[in-house]
């Protein structure tokens, strides 16, 4: 492509982005300033992290609280977690983040299949619904406890919705 090509669709490019631009986009002042309200309100995001951290990893009879939500208002919430562990041998870690330390059938998980100690990060993301007061903990267990497998950092992200389908 040469200069002038490259020009000509420069020139093209800005011409139809200064017609779209002008194009007017009408809602009524009731309309808009509801649409904000909602979206404030639902742009809240309470975050829980630990970072630099040496927990060893419980069986998952007693697995490992790494963190926890502040108390939540009543509600369904969006939530997203990452743990980052060093996994031992023929090791893998399990994660949930359910009210109460529970699990509803998600799970974050990572394994080292190998030799010798490796990095692994588990993820999850899950919907939850809270009552009023309720933390969202989340929990880690080595699914085959006493190796040394341990957790360092743990992020737990809960972001309230107005539904889920």
């Amino acid at each position: 492509m040469t200069v002038s090509h490259v020009t000509k669709i420069a020139v093209g490019v800005a011409a139809l982005a200064a017609t779209t631009a002008l194009a007017p986009h009408h809602i009524s002042p009731d309309r808009a300033a509801s649409t904000a309200a909602a979206a404030a309100k639902l742009s809240v995001v309470y975050e829980a992290k630990t970072v630099n951290q040496h927990v060893v990893l419980g069986p998952q009879s007693a697995p490992s609280t790494l963190v926890e939500t502040a108390p939540l208002a009543a509600g369904t919430y969006l939530v997203n977690g990452t743990v980052a562990a060093v996994i031992a041998s023929h090791d893998q870690i399990v994660c949930a983040a359910y009210p109460g330390g529970g699990n509803d059938g998600v799970f974050g998980t990572a394994g080292n299949p190998g030799t010798g100690l490796i990095y692994g990060t588990a993820t999850l993301t899950d919907t939850v619904t809270v009552t009023a007061g309720q933390r969202i903990p989340m929990v880690c267990n080595s699914f085959n406890y006493g190796l040394g497998t341990w957790a360092g950092s743990a992020v737990l992200e809960a972001v309230p919705v107005k539904s889920v389908r």
